[in-house]
């Protein structure tokens, strides 16, 4: 779901494959385990994790469609919100590709468009 330009909510199918990604940031730090009698724990981790940020990303496939999927396409592109509805949950989403090609029957036989997007939150959600 998108919306257009004349401000309206419009849905657009894809339905081929899909593939999910997850990209992980952090730092790491190494700790001293050791206790005030001098002795330490082998079960503590001496190198820890700090700062972790993780982000979710989907690459979507329309399936082959008609050459209508062309003005679509190119509203989806240029609109600033887009929701993903997956088993009933609504996802707020960012369109990250940045050019389209658009397809023709007579060119590419079969039109079928490859859309990423980013999910528009972090797995680790950092307010701040």
């Amino acid at each position: 779901t998108f919306v257009n330009r004349w401000g309206a909510l419009q849905d657009l199918w894809f339905f081929k494959k899909s593939i999910e990604t997850l990209n992980n940031s952090k730092e790491t730090f190494k700790s001293l385990n050791a206790t005030v009698s001098g002795s330490y724990s082998t079960f503590v981790h001496q190198t820890k994790s700090f700062n972790i940020k993780s982000n979710k990303k989907i690459t979507l496939n329309s399936g082959f469609v008609s050459e209508d999927y062309n003005a679509l396409m190119k509203e989806l592109m240029l609109s600033e919100q887009v929701w993903m509805e997956v088993d009933t949950v609504v996802t707020p989403m960012v369109v990250t590709d940045t050019s389209l090609v658009f397809k023709t029957s007579a060119n590419d036989k079969l039109v079928d468009y490859k859309l990423e997007l980013d999910y528009a939150f972090e797995t680790i959600n950092n307010v701040r």
